[in-house]
């Protein structure tokens, strides 16, 4: 493949040429759907369907977390990360993150004196767009891959799938406040470690994903209170549920207990020490017995 082509290896497919081409067009021909109350036209059907809710009020997508609606899919993955703490969009020259790419490039604009958001560090070159950044490394150094470049895998537009198991409709999860505290401890016990979970945990959940689900399932064990004195929806996720650990006497999972697998590791494993704190031992037994991975348990609690 030549460099460069596998990045825009989707505009190949049939139809995506047409639809493109149609955002540059400006007659009706070209953008057939059209609204009947305003006039707004579009090349895309969906398109049309999306702002036909300005028209109704409409707000099909709503927050799990604090119930707040949205119009489209896209305000509300942003909306996310209100409860989450993810800032996905960093600044390569000051280490300065947000949550939303505009805010990047606001920041690079006023800050930085520059219109160009996407920098690559090997090469010390600045792009505007990102395609121009992907293409740039294709064809410069392909080998050497940029983290900010690298495969992210993107959650379900859709609802999350519900698990149809009857065996665990009723689970009471355990108030985080009640479960008695082990006794102080500076180092992890053995039982412990045995609970972490490694590389058998074969997830690939998006951390996104694991990070909206953890968010969903401390909402539903702790009070307001609590989560406010945790820093719940002003830092990230990660670090709230680290405290809250420690807070209960035990020792969170660090980059060093994560065998080199990642802040994901760290955060499944984190995630399994609230799991075994907070879910009575019967139904713990049980998810154990179906070979149920930490981020399915999750995804199944949270749900």
């Amino acid at each position: 493949m030549k460099a460069g082509v596998k990045w825009f290896f989707p505009l190949l497919f049939k139809g995506h040429i047409r639809d493109h081409m149609r955002t540059h067009a400006e007659d009706k021909e070209e953008k057939p759907f059209g609204c009947t109350q305003c006039g707004a036209r579009f090349n895309q059907r969906s398109q049309l369907t999306v702002h036909m809710r300005v028209h109704t009020g409409e707000r099909p997508y709503s927050c799990k977390i604090c119930a707040r609606s949205f119009s489209h899919s896209t305000a509300l993955k942003l909306h996310l990360r209100m409860h989450t703490g993810e800032k996905p969009h960093a600044c390569k020259l000051c280490g300065k993150a947000f949550a939303q790419l505009p805010h990047l490039k606001k920041h690079m604009l006023c800050v930085h004196n520059t219109d160009k958001p996407y920098y690559c560090e090997k090469c010390e070159a600045f792009f505007k767009v990102k395609n121009e950044y992907q293409e740039h490394v294709e064809m410069t150094h392909p080998d050497d891959i940029p983290d900010d470049l690298k495969g992210i895998a993107v959650p379900p537009g859709g609802e999350d799938s519900q698990s149809g198991s009857g065996s665990t409709a009723n689970v009471h999860i355990v108030d985080a406040r009640r479960r008695p505290s082990p006794p102080q401890q500076q180092t992890r016990s053995a039982q412990q470690q045995e609970a972490i979970p490694k590389t058998e945990d074969k997830s690939s959940m998006p951390m996104e994903k694991m990070r909206t689900l953890l968010a969903l399932l401390l909402k539903k064990i702790s009070t307001p209170g609590r989560l406010k004195k945790l820093g719940f929806g002003t830092r990230l996720i990660d670090d709230v549920l680290v405290e809250s650990i420690q807070a209960s006497g035990r020792v969170p999972m660090t980059a060093e207990d994560g065998g080199g697998g990642g802040p994901e590791e760290v955060l499944a494993g984190n995630i399994q020490i609230l799991l075994e704190w907070t879910i009575p031992e019967e139904y713990m037994a049980y998810f154990k017995s179906e070979q149920k991975t930490t981020t399915e348990i999750l995804e199944e609690l949270a749900a």
